[in-house]
């Protein structure tokens, strides 16, 4: 596949009065623990 042509939303940020948007970017992962900790390295 083409990663030119990869039209799909990977993130999109809401406020207000702006809205942004990201079409093929990296895969993004979200938690609320530490990274590191999450890893074993501290």
């Amino acid at each position: 596949m083409d990663v030119r042509q990869d039209t799909r939303v990977r993130l999109t940020l809401v406020t207000a009065n702006r809205v942004s948007i990201q079409f093929n970017g990296t895969i993004l992962q979200f938690s609320l623990d530490d990274p590191p900790r999450r890893s074993g390295k501290q």
